[in-house]
């Protein structure tokens, strides 16, 4: 029996578990990290596990998320208790990249109109 691929299925429902409490959709999750909707849905299916990189990305989007959990399933999701004000500045940052990446958009959108 290949554990490797229990180990991936477990990482990967988690994985769901957490973005699903954020109450967000995959596709906001790939956004917010940069990653591709390919890897993560790889990542959901417990076809591979993330590697270091990856877990950088999630790391550095989700700073609340203990990665000890996601990867063992060990300890709580949430790594640290973050206070209200940590809470609502996450939650501004993350509005700020949203805006950012749909400005983003608009703006190579009307850069191709011109041409």
């Amino acid at each position: 029996m290949n554990t490797n691929v229990n180990i991936n299925a477990e990482v990967g429902n988690r994985l769901k578990i957490f973005i699903d409490s954020l109450k967000i959709s995959t596709a906001e999750f790939c956004r917010t990290t940069g990653l591709g909707r390919s890897l993560v849905d790889k990542l959901q299916a417990g076809i591979h596990g993330p590697s270091v990189e990856t877990l950088d990305k999630i790391s550095r989007s989700y700073p609340e998320l203990s990665l000890n959990w996601l990867v063992t399933g060990e300890g709580s999701m949430m790594g640290s208790v973050i206070n209200d004000e940590e809470t609502t500045i996450l939650e501004l940052y993350r509005t700020i990249q949203k805006l950012l990446r749909t400005y983003g958009r608009i703006k190579e959108k009307s850069e191709v109109q011109m041409f």
